[in-house]
């Protein structure tokens, strides 16, 4: 294996672990979800390209699934509290759905390690239709 591919193997790795990582911070240390991805991005992603856009992939899609997820918490809060039942029972429908949304990283994570550029759905990527360009010319 040459030195390039050696450095292109442990870029994937490097963002399969990020994209399964951030997923498990976000059960485990909730802000650090967000944090260490951002870090990572301003401190490491300057190394390649591919890695460069995980990492903005991981950051884009942790941001907006902590805010989906602190939105629903604090409608859940409120809504308990008050007489309106339904609601409540409506924002706890939504628990499997963020269940759903945590496999989402394990196929970002195996997209990657097979060596393709992936971006998560739903998540407004800029890049999303260059990668669908660039995995029909393969």
């Amino acid at each position: 294996m040459t030195t390039e591919n050696q450095t292109a193997s442990n870029g994937r790795g490097f963002a399969a672990f990020v994209h399964v990582g951030a997923m498990s911070l976000a059960f485990f240390a909730p802000p650090m979800h967000i944090i260490i991805p951002l870090v990572l991005l301003m401190f490491g992603g300057k190394k390649g390209t591919f890695l460069n856009n995980q990492l903005r992939e991981v950051v884009r899609f942790q941001l907006l699934t902590g805010l989906l997820s602190a939105v629903v918490v604090f409608a859940m809060v409120v809504f308990f509290g008050t007489a309106d039942l339904l609601v409540a029972v409506l924002s706890l429908a939504l628990v499997p759905l963020f269940f759903l949304v945590a496999l989402a990283p394990i196929v970002a994570a195996i997209k990657v390690v097979q060596g393709k550029d992936y971006a998560y759905p739903f998540v407004f990527s800029p890049r999303r239709e260059a990668y669908k360009a660039t995995a029909k010319k393969s």
